[in-house]
């Protein structure tokens, strides 16, 4: 929270922190509401077509939602624990710092070094895992489309 007693650029800072860390927010509750909603709407197809597949393509839908599930699910973790990590860093350097420019020092310091993880570990490790979220249960609801179309227009279903 900002308050009247911030020096122009910490205020600054602090407002640009605030803004950073909501965008985020919105955006990571946005993912997870839409991801949410393709696997509710992957399974409900899965359950409604499964009649129809044949014994490999059953297994070939399983692990490809299974490989998006647990991709999506170890991203979200992974989120959890860096979270987590970060919440104890910051406790300890507040806990240490003994004067206020320490503390902004040190503050500094501390989003420097998170820029540098999420540039190098949290961005890269969050594109994979979504791209592979992503591609996997695409493909497999493009398998199931195939097969219920197949099966409304009398040609052989896939695999």
């Amino acid at each position: 929270m900002t308050t009247d007693n911030d020096y122009p650029y910490e205020k600054m800072m602090r407002l640009y922190i605030e803004a950073q860390s909501d965008m985020y927010a919105k955006m990571n509750t946005y993912t997870n509401l839409v991801m949410a909603g393709g696997y509710v709407g992957a399974f409900a197809l899965w359950s409604f077509a499964r009649p129809i597949l044949s014994t490999k393509g059953t297994a070939l839908l399983a692990a490809l939602l299974g490989i998006s599930i647990t991709s999506f699910f170890t991203g979200e973790i992974y989120k959890m624990v860096r979270g987590f990590i970060e919440q104890r860093r910051y406790n300890k350097f507040v806990e240490a710092a003994k004067t206020p420019q320490e503390w902004i020092t040190k503050y500094h310091e501390m989003q420097k070094m998170l820029a540098v993880l999420d540039a190098t570990v949290t961005v890269p490790f969050w594109a994979i895992s979504l791209i592979i979220s992503v591609l996997t249960v695409v493909v497999a609801a493009l398998i199931l489309f195939y097969d219920c179309g197949a099966v409304l227009f009398g040609f052989c279903p896939w695999p």
